[in-house]
């Protein structure tokens, strides 16, 4: 969720959450060496409506997700 090149797909409440967004002031590990490690902040998540959900770091950055559909079969 940093750095402008990661997103960010988290499983929560039987859902799969997806953003393209960054949480700005948060910099993470080195990107693209191999010896990547993510970088954890703390916040809460809450779920908006069936589609939408918002993650407020501690520091009160936002994040908004998009649930995800359900992968299957056609």
């Amino acid at each position: 969720m940093s750095g402008g090149r990661q997103l960010s797909d988290e499983q929560f409440a039987g859902r799969h959450w997806h953003t393209v967004e960054t949480l700005p002031g948060v910099t993470g590990p080195p990107y693209g060496n191999g010896q990547d490690r993510s970088t954890s902040v703390g916040g809460t998540f809450t779920i908006i409506d069936a589609d939408d959900g918002v993650f407020r770091s501690h520091a009160g950055a936002l994040l908004h997700f998009t649930a995800l559909p359900p992968a299957g079969c056609d």
